[in-house]
């Protein structure tokens, strides 16, 4: 009836500890590393899963723990990982199973793993699961039929499973939409997230705009109002050079909007663009004194934002190049974080997050605050202690894993005659792949032979084959139909016999920019080969001359394509953005990958092997 993996038999109602054995030879985890596993637990009216890190013990070729469940426990999904980061989430669903009762799942057993599957967030810092709607789909149906009272509940997430790519399906998601439409306590982000968002998908364009003027008609104080008529001063402050206009900017910000909120997640996101625009203020700030009026408004707030506050400040007053002044806000910033790292969780820091990859998400940022600090200090010529700091950036909190922390400590090495330690972090940072075009520089030019580099650049690059490897897929495309620049039909099928790759993006979305220049590299790269690329803008079509002026700012060529009927979506089974996905000669989607990180020279490399492999 549905997909599901159970790791053990149906478990009853009232058993308060589940004993789990996993075997890592069945997975793709190492198995000579230590095994970890993260337990996902759904309970009745909670939202999302709470994480439990489940110690595991060795026991021959088993590893064994044990998870405590409760009364109000519905479900259980676990999700197993290894030292050096290997995931074994059984192809993303996940291992899982509802507790039942009397032979049934418990109700909302079988809804909360399909929210899981339907989610917002991304997986990849939340279940380690994947989107998969047609599982979804099942699951809800399943539990609407033994449970209807609980289709309200879990409508929004519903919604999200309908292929409207099928006529059939188009038409059923229209008739739930026009009774969820209907109801009377429809809160804000389901007016916009779910019934104006899927109208639109549907290409209702009436309905979608009525919905979304709905929200502010009906909650004029609530958080979307707040944050788009916000929204206005951004520009305005970005576009002055006048220190004493952005303090009046920010002043006429701080009384109009941020008197009251109405929930916690409003007051994260005003408190953060009011860190933002006191950033703007300082970057104008002249000499290195910290003036009363900013330290007087950053000391009101808490922790969490004070060191945001200092932190994207100093950032931006560095590349204003007043480095003294910088240096005391980096210096602030760190020190903030540092007290930061064993503090109470934020509201940021859900709880379907481990404790874990909590402490780790810490330990990352300290590394980005220590790399800026470290960064301010090697500009100054200050090259002793920018050394230290930035060895504890790339190597005490980044583990070498941020190839931008070791190229700024490899270059304080280089700045302070430390070649030897240089030429060695080098080697480390190319083998594991772990590296920008800088280090490849420096590293050439210090060894001063030619093909020193090519061994240590084979073997990241077998690892690195090896990893995408596992994320190879084989999805049969039909033909799809995009809209050019000039409105003149692309087809898929237009490109047969070469490579396609296609980048999802949108003109919000920030990450998706700043993944351009890696993208531009790649079409000189392959600009006289069989390789195609498609930039597939993902926005409603009042929004193409913003992305046509996006697409000639970062100096892309050509490519950039539309979809008139929002189907692309649903057809390409994009969850977030940026996607990219490559597509072989014989219109099969093999590699379809969410998100974007890591230093440009890795970017580059990983979607130049996943071309080489579809090759």
């Amino acid at each position: 009836m549905y997909e599901q993996v159970k790791f053990m038999p149906e478990i009853p109602e009232g058993i308060k500890q589940l004993e789990i054995f996993y075997n890592p030879l069945s997975g793709n985890l190492n198995k000579d590393c230590q095994v970890q596993c993260i337990a996902y637990l759904n309970y009745n009216n909670l939202e999302y899963p709470i994480a439990l890190d489940i110690n595991l013990r060795k026991e021959h070729q088993l590893w064994k723990g044990n998870i405590p469940v409760s009364d109000s426990t519905l479900n259980v999904l676990l999700v197993f990982m290894d030292t050096l980061g290997n995931i074994d989430n059984d192809g993303g669903k996940g291992y899982w199973t509802p507790i039942y009762k009397n032979g049934l799942p418990l109700p909302a057993s079988l809804a909360t793993i399909a929210r899981m599957y339907t989610s917002g967030w991304d997986p990849k810092s939340s279940f380690f699961v994947e989107r998969h709607h047609n599982v979804a789909k099942q699951l809800y149906e399943t539990e609407f039929a033994a449970n209807p009272h609980l289709k309200r509940k879990f409508m929004r997430y519903y919604l999200s499973t309908f292929d409207i790519t099928k006529q059939e399906e188009k038409k059923a998601l229209k008739s739930e939409l026009d009774l969820y439409a209907q109801e009377k306590d429809l809160g804000e982000f389901e007016l916009l997230m779910s019934v104006s968002k899927y109208y639109a998908g549907i290409g209702d364009k009436d309905a979608a705009l009525k919905y979304r003027n709905a929200i502010s008609e009906r909650f004029p104080n609530g958080s979307w109002a707040i944050q788009t008529r916000s929204l206005e001063l951004l520009p305005v402050i970005y576009s002055t050079n006048d220190q004493a206009e952005r303090k009046r900017i920010y002043l006429k910000f701080k009384q109009t909007y941020c008197r009251t909120f109405p929930d916690a997640f409003t007051r994260r996101l005003m408190t953060n663009r009011g860190s933002q625009m006191m950033g703007k203020i300082m970057e104008l700030q002249p000499g290195e004194e910290i003036p009363d009026f900013w330290h007087q408004e950053i000391d009101s707030l808490k922790v969490e934002f004070q060191k945001y506050a200092y932190f994207n400040s100093a950032r931006m007053v560095m590349e204003s190049n007043n480095y003294p002044l910088a240096e005391k806000l980096a210096e602030k910033a760190v020190a903030y974080q540092r007290e930061f790292m064993n503090a109470p969780r934020v509201y940021v820091e859900q709880l379907f997050i481990s404790d874990r990859l909590v402490a780790g998400y810490r330990e990352k940022a300290l590394g980005e605050y220590l790399a800026l600090y470290g960064r301010i200090l090697y500009q100054q010529n200050k090259t002793e202690r920018a050394v230290k700091v930035l060895k504890e950036a790339a190597v005490d909190r980044g583990k070498r894993k941020d190839a931008i922390s070791n190229q700024y400590y490899i270059e304080s090495l280089i700045k302070n005659n430390q070649n030897a330690e240089a030429i060695s972090e080098m080697e480390l940072a190319i083998k594991s792949g772990k590296v920008t075009a800088a280090i490849n520089y420096y590293y050439s030019r210090l060894k001063a032979n030619p093909n020193a580099i090519l061994s240590l650049q084979h073997f990241a690059s077998n690892h690195l084959l090896e990893k995408l490897k596992k994320g190879m897929i084989s999805e049969k495309m039909d033909d799809f139909t995009f809209k050019d620049r000039f409105g003149k039909d692309v087809y898929l099928s237009d490109y047969a016999g070469k490579i396609i790759v296609i980048d999802c993006w949108a003109t919000w979305c920030a990450p998706c920019i700043a993944a351009f220049p890696a993208m531009a590299k790649l079409t000189e790269k392959y600009q006289s080969d069989d390789v195609v690329f498609l930039f597939f803008d993902m926005e409603n079509a009042d929004k193409r001359d913003r992305a046509i002026r996006v697409f000639e700012e970062m100096k892309l060529q050509s490519g950039l394509v539309f979809d008139d009927n929002n189907e692309g979506s649903s057809i390409f089974k994009i969850s977030g953005l940026p996607t990219k996905l490559v597509i072989d000669r014989k219109q099969t989607i093999r590699f379809r990958h969410a998100g974007v990180s890591g230093s440009m020279q890795e970017q580059i490399d990983e979607l130049v092997g996943m071309v080489e492999m579809v090759r």
